[in-house]
């Protein structure tokens, strides 16, 4: 069988009680999008377990493709990040804990195509992953896998999966 696509979403936080990638990444565990199974995971919205537990899934599965999904409540459109940072904030996580001590580059791009799948995704390219937990998940993930990885962030309103199924096969069948 085909390696399998791993989709993480991000449960609840403090101003987002039901998180859309958290429907997205639900509705897309099991399905089978250009012969490659989908498992995804719903990841606590914290500093460390987020992308550790992404890093570790990832490579538990050999995946061949990871797409972390994020909600960007200001924003109307699907965004692809292209790029992470280096974080040194101050901001507390879901389960308050403040972010580690981050060592590495200042920027760290996305790994997958990501002017491919904005264009799947009717998607705007952007450079602003935010100062929270998906800028962190991007910065780690990205340098701990050796696979294609990248982040998109969702408006709240969310989208449909069938449009994620379209995004990730327009990776897989360059």
């Amino acid at each position: 069988m085909a390696r399998p696509v791993l989709v993480t979403g991000f449960g609840a936080f403090p101003g987002v009680t039901d998180n859309p990638t958290a429907v997205l990444a639900r509705a897309a565990h099991g399905a089978v999008v250009a012969g490659h199974p989908v498992v995804s995971e719903v990841l606590p919205v914290t500093w460390r377990g987020g992308p550790e537990q992404a890093i570790t899934l990832a490579q538990q599965y050999n995946a061949v493709l990871v797409l972390g999904l994020g909600v960007a409540v200001k924003r109307t459109q699907v965004c692809v990040e292209t790029v992470s940072y280096q974080q040194d904030w101050s901001r507390l996580d879901a389960a308050g804990a403040l972010p580690p001590t981050c060592e590495g580059p200042l920027v760290v791009p996305a790994t997958l195509d990501c002017e491919r799948l904005a264009r799947a995704l009717n998607a705007e390219l952007s450079t602003d992953p935010g100062r929270y937990v998906c800028n962190a998940w991007l910065y780690q993930v990205t340098q701990e896998l050796d696979c294609p990885v990248g982040f998109v962030h969702v408006p709240l309103g969310g989208f449909e999966v069938s449009l994620l199924f379209r995004g990730i096969e327009a990776l897989l069948l360059k």
